[in-house]
């Protein structure tokens, strides 16, 4: 998989740089081609004008240069969508894309749990704050586990567990801080895990990594990385 972005990056990259050596190249052909089509819908539109309403003149003719016109018209847009899809892979690269399979990323998201292995979670716990908790909750929604996070903390694990002690089947559980200070609430970062990465690919604002959770999120918006686990 690897070896084939590489490939991908090497053809367009070598296919980005021939496009822009051409770019002064292609302004003419759409600014002839403008020309040309204006001036073939004046002397249409005269023509139709004058004709002699009891002998019309035969419109194959002129239907066949306007399809022409428009197919060039369209083949000049193709040019320029491509010219933009290989500018952007040029740039930007799929080259770039490649470390990240096989990564795990650590981001404000879903994250996985098999039902036995903890979960270690990043958090921002604000240490002004009288009263903090972590919440968990599964992929319909609901509250499962609503558990106390010491003032100031920075790590904790989750066990997997309920706030009653039960241990909580596999699946996506997604987690948010709750604190305040005596009756006001304190704005609160999203925990962060790990999460493995299982796709790359580029978006309009670079990268995107697809999560082993469901969630597509900006390369920009994790904090941390390593190799992927099991």
């Amino acid at each position: 998989m690897e070896t084939a972005a590489i490939t991908g990056q090497t053809a367009a990259t070598g296919a980005a740089n021939a496009n822009g050596a051409k770019s002064g190249e292609s302004a003419e052909p759409r600014a002839e081609i403008n020309a040309d089509f204006e001036t073939f819908l004046t002397l249409l539109t005269t023509q139709l004008s004058n004709q002699d309403p009891l002998n019309p003149a035969d419109s194959t003719e002129f239907v066949a240069q306007l399809a022409q016109f428009s197919a060039v018209e369209q083949q000049i847009k193709t040019n320029d969508q491509l010219g933009s899809i290989l500018s952007a892979l040029g740039g930007e690269g799929l080259g770039a894309l490649t470390p990240w399979l096989g990564a795990s990323v650590e981001a404000a998201a879903g994250i996985p749990f098999d039902g036995e292995t903890p979960i270690p979670l990043s958090v921002d716990a604000d240490p002004a704050a009288t009263s903090a908790f972590l919440v968990a909750q599964a992929e319909n929604g609901a509250t499962v586990a609503r558990l106390p996070v010491e003032p100031g903390a920075r790590r904790l694990v989750w066990d997997g567990t309920s706030g009653a002690g039960e241990t909580l089947p596999e699946g996506v559980y997604r987690f948010t801080l709750e604190q305040a200070n005596g009756e006001e609430p304190l704005a609160s970062a999203a925990p962060r895990g790990f999460v493995n990465v299982v796709e790359a690919r580029l978006g309009e604002t670079g990268a995107e990594l697809v999560l082993e959770s469901g969630d597509v999120i900006d390369a920009a918006a994790i904090s941390a990385i390593r190799a992927a686990s099991d």
